[in-house]
């Protein structure tokens, strides 16, 4: 659960931000900031919700795989893999 909150919160806060303040956001940075934490938030209360409702571990396909069947969650998996390796 504290690997799957860290990799949250550093994607969802610095490089959503990062990205968003540079493109968009401009003099309202903070503002920009403080609405991908609360995205963020709700992203952690749902990896959350899944590692306690089902006893496995697992990463996003494996949550997917659960709840939304086998395409969805190879297509998941696959896109990890994908992003995993590419630089």
């Amino acid at each position: 659960v504290i690997f799957s909150i860290c990799s949250v919160v550093g994607n969802g806060i610095y490089v959503l931000a990062g990205t968003a303040g540079k493109s968009y956001a401009g003099s309202s940075l903070v503002i920009s900031l403080i609405l991908a934490s609360i995205i963020d938030g709700g992203v952690c209360l749902a990896f959350a919700e899944y590692s306690s409702r089902y006893n496995v571990i697992g990463s996003n396909y494996i949550f997917t795989y659960i709840t939304s069947g086998e395409i969805l969650g190879y297509l998941i998996g696959f896109s990890e893999f994908i992003c995993a390796i590419l630089p």
